[in-house]
C-alpha cells in the first residue's frame, strides 16, 4: 500500500501496488492526478502499542500548544478581574482606611485571576464563535472573574458590583477587536478601489496617448 496526496487540495489516498500508474480523482475537490511511485510519500509510523501510548498533555502543555486560544480569553478576562479588583478594593478600604493598599491588592488579584479564568475559558473553546456570540461568552467571563475578585478583596457583599462591573469591562475588548476588523476591512476596501481608478485612469491615458499619436501620424 502507498500513500499519495493530492496536488490541489492535499487529501491522502492509500493506494495499492496495482493501481500505481493509475490516474486517481480526489473525492474532495474533484481534481485528477497521477499515482507514480516516485510521487509517494512516506508512510505514518505504526500505532504505537497500548503501554507505549503518550499520556495525555498536561494543562500547561495545553495552553503552550493553543497559546492564541488561552490569550484570546486571558485578556478580556485581566481587563475584568482588575476593573473589578480596583472597585472592590475601592470599596473596601474605603470603610477600613486602607484605600490604596487595597486598591493595588485588587489591581493585582484581579489581573492575576482574570488571567487565570480567561485562559482556561479560552482553552475551553467558550470565547469561539461570531462576534454576538464572543461578546457575549466575554460579559459571561467578565461576570464570573468579577464575582470571583471581589468576594475575595471585599467579600460576598461586594460580589453584584464586582459582577456588574465585570461584565461591563469584559465586553470591550470583543468590541475593540470588532472596531479594528472593521476599521481594517474599509481600508482594505477603499485601497482597492484606488487601485482599481488609478488603473482605470492609466489605461484610459494611454488610450488618449494613442490617439493621439494616429491623429499626427
Amino acid at each position: 500500500m502507498h500513500l499519495f496526496r493530492c496536488p490541489t487540495c492535499g487529501r491522502r489516498y492509500e493506494v495499492p501496488e496495482e493501481r500505481l500508474g493509475k490516474k486517481l480523482m480526489c473525492k474532495k475537490c474533484n481534481g485528477v492526478f497521477r499515482t507514480l511511485p516516485e510521487n509517494a510519500i512516506a508512510a505514518p509510523p505504526p500505532p504505537k502499542a497500548e503501554a507505549e501510548k503518550e499520556a495525555p498533555p498536561t494543562l500547561v502543555q495545553k495552553a503552550l500548544r493553543h497559546a492564541p486560544l488561552a490569550i484570546e480569553g486571558a485578556v478580556p478576562g485581566a481587563i475584568s478581574g482588575v476593573f473589578a479588583g480596583v472597585l472592590a478594593g475601592l470599596m473596601h478600604g474605603g470603610g477600613t482606611g486602607t484605600l490604596v493598599g487595597q486598591t493595588l491588592l485588587g489591581f493585582v488579584v484581579g489581573f492575576g485571576l482574570g488571567v487565570l479564568l480567561g485562559a482556561l475559558a479560552g482553552l475551553s473553546g467558550g470565547l469561539g464563535g461570531g462576534r454576538r456570540q464572543k461578546v457575549l461568552a466575554a460579559a459571561v467571563l467578565g461576570t464570573v472573574v468579577g464575582l470571583a475578585v471581589s468576594v475575595v478583596i471585599a467579600g460576598p457583599w461586594a460580589s453584584p458590583w464586582g459582577g456588574l462591573a465585570g461584565a461591563l469591562s469584559g465586553v470591550l475588548w470583543p468590541l475593540l477587536c470588532g472596531w479594528v476588523e472593521r476599521a481594517e476591512a474599509q481600508l482594505t476596501e477603499r485601497t482597492r478601489d484606488e487601485e482599481a481608478a488609478d488603473e482605470a485612469e492609466g489605461k484610459n491615458a494611454s488610450r488618449e496617448d494613442i490617439l493621439e499619436y494616429n491623429r499626427h501620424h
